[in-house]
């Protein structure tokens, strides 16, 4: 589980869902992105809408870790992943633009787009259909908002 908030925001509910429920999981406090280092984080009034995007409603910005997935894949010992849910606000873009090689060891991806970062869905479908995706519109993309889809790696039987 990757969390890209303040530790004071929602790292211990999740860590309480994670005990509630007897998930085992590791909780990475860290945005997720294509390299390592640190990045800008804009917190809104509403805890789901925090991105790395500046936007008008904004509240303040912290700095927070960057880590990338085959880091994650090595800490948790993966050689694979079964789903990935990519809905992170517009980090999209970045995320699948560099170093993306770690998508073919992806079976099912589910997710939304983020048309207010200049990457349409469109993009989105290209980027993953070279690694195998073939992908089903949930909800269209209009000029607001993004499409949410769901897709599997064709190269996996």
């Amino acid at each position: 589980m990757l969390v890209s908030n303040l530790r004071h925001r929602n790292v211990p509910l999740l860590q309480k869902v994670f005990a509630l429920n007897g998930i085992k999981g590791q909780v990475f406090e860290a945005a997720i992105g294509p390299e390592t280092g640190e990045i800008d984080l804009y917190l809104s009034d509403h805890p789901d809408c925090d991105t790395i995007e500046p936007t008008a409603d904004a509240r303040s910005v912290v700095r927070v870790p960057v880590i990338t997935v085959p880091q994650v894949m090595e800490k948790m010992g993966w050689t694979s992943i079964d789903l990935l849910k990519m809905d992170i606000e517009g980090g999209e873009k970045a995320l699948l633009s560099g170093n993306n090689s770690w998508l073919a060891k992806v079976r099912f991806i589910v997710g939304e787009s983020h048309v207010h970062v200049g990457y349409s869905y469109a993009q989105l479908r290209e980027q993953l259909a070279a690694f195998g995706f073939e992908l089903e519109t949930l909800s269209m993309e209009s000029k607001e908002y993004g499409a949410t889809f769901r897709g599997r790696n064709a190269q996996f039987s």
